[in-house]
């Protein structure tokens, strides 16, 4: 296994800002069992598998106790749990290349076309079909979120939609009209300009965190745009929709002042400028509401996305997928069982501000929110996963995406227009595309 020291493929391995992740095509993987042997298919699974998760993050223990519990309930499988320490993906692209990779790994919704192209993760359809339960039993987007060229490639662990946190209370003092549940674009500037105007003594905005990069993304689909077209073949950022839909961004941080500019962040985060009282609403992770109720010294409600021309907001997941170089897949498709079940994805969902599990069941119990401080109306987040689409994910896709954001970082900033920006960022977007769809084939 010496493909790690071909210069071309060492280039395309190395993906996105930072090199944080592998872009390699047609590389078979050489994972191993960690001993054991495996069953006849149709008899019981055995042996023992490694699973590799990330070092840092509030699943950490979620997922010891889950190894330790599921390891004590049978005693066919067993799991060793290792964590990659520093960079998640450089690790494990060491470990394919040494031919001792993990026999299931850590795997975020948006590295799948990659992990794919890469020989690295293993399909999960044949599994699935034997235990129809298993897929059934997820939220269709947490499934979808892992589904590329008609195949499911993990297991969600948790699944967040994206929503609007709003400070009732400012709404309150300006006079404005809270959010219906199905609030529009005009709904939504007309209430942060009653903000803005009301309370202009107070210098508060009517929102922040619209240029999030995980943000803006369902402002382009709301308006009937995207990155990349449906075949993932073809930018499409600077297409009339798209220029619209971020002008409509753009618009309230430069000409309305609807929306902070960096320059008046002050070094300060949007939660940060929410909490102060300075922001009346911030559209972040659904995972967040947990941490936002607690941190907010006021009553924080959630609420729909405003609605362009269709309503649709953005869903991402974690993970565990199958290696498809295991020697044990049997042994690691029943952990991966285990990841899916109930049990497992209750804990998920009680740790820190992941509150949001990919399993059907779990996620609308009535329980969920019953524990701990959560924004009023807290079902909103988990009503929103059921009109949420993923990125257009792809081989390369954060390389692609750090382009565009370079591009609309200048916009955001002023200094640039948003059509010359979207001209600029396609053209850069372009040559790494084709890259991205000769290796995915």
């Amino acid at each position: 296994m010496d493909w790690m020291n071909t210069p071309s493929r060492t280039r395309r391995w190395m993906l996105g800002t930072g090199g944080t992740l592998a872009g390699a095509v047609g590389v078979g993987a050489c994972g191993q069992g960690a001993g054991g042997g495996q069953t006849a298919t149709g008899t019981q699974a055995k042996g023992q598998i490694t699973f590799l998760g990330r070092e840092g993050g509030s699943e950490v223990a979620v997922y010891k106790e889950g190894i330790e519990n599921f390891n004590a309930s049978q005693s066919q499988v067993k799991v060793t749990h290792d964590l990659a320490t520093g960079n998640f993906d450089q690790k494990l692209q060491t470990l394919v290349a040494a031919g001792t990779a993990p026999d299931a790994n850590y795997m975020h919704s948006q590295t799948v076309p990659t992990y794919v192209a890469l020989g690295v993760a293993a399909p999960l359809d044949t599994h699935a079909k034997k235990d129809k339960t298993v897929l059934d039993g997820l939220l269709p987007a947490a499934v979808d979120s892992y589904r590329f060229k008609n195949q499911v490639y993990g297991i969600a662990d948790v699944a967040t939609s994206y929503v609007m946190y709003i400070n009732r209370g400012l709404f309150t003092k300006a006079g404005a009209t809270l959010p219906a549940e199905r609030w529009t674009w005009n709904d939504y500037t007309t209430a942060a300009q009653r903000i803005v105007t009301s309370l202009r003594s107070e210098e508060v905005f009517g929102s922040a965190n619209y240029v999030a990069a995980d943000s803006w993304p369902s402002v382009l689909w709301q308006n009937g745009a995207d990155i990349l077209n449906k075949d993932r073949n073809a930018v499409t950022v600077d297409r009339p929709e798209s220029i619209e839909a971020i002008s409509w961004i753009a618009d309230q941080l430069q000409k309305t002042r609807l929306h902070p500019m960096p320059a008046d962040m002050q070094g300060k985060s949007a939660e940060q400028l929410f909490f102060d009282g300075k922001v009346a609403m911030v559209p972040p992770y659904s995972s967040r509401a947990g941490t936002i109720a607690k941190m907010a010294q006021f009553e924080v409600e959630a609420v729909h996305l405003p609605v362009g021309k269709q309503r649709v907001t953005r869903t991402a997941c974690g993970s565990v997928a199958m290696n498809k170089g295991t020697k044990l897949p049997d042994a690691s498709w029943e952990f991966l069982k285990y990841i899916a079940g109930e049990e497992f994805q209750w804990s998920m969902a009680r740790v820190g501000g992941i509150i949001f599990p990919g399993h059907k069941k779990v996620a609308n119990s009535p329980d969920l929110f019953a524990a701990g401080q959560f924004p009023k109306n807290s079902k909103v987040v988990v009503d929103a996963i059921g009109y949420a689409r993923i990125e257009p994910y792809t081989v390369r896709y954060l390389e692609i995406k750090a382009a565009l954001t370079a591009e609309l970082d200048k916009v955001w900033r002023g200094e640039s227009n948003v059509r010359d920006a979207m001209t600029r960022a396609k053209a850069a977007m372009d040559p790494i595309l084709a890259d991205a769809v000769a290796q995915a084939k």
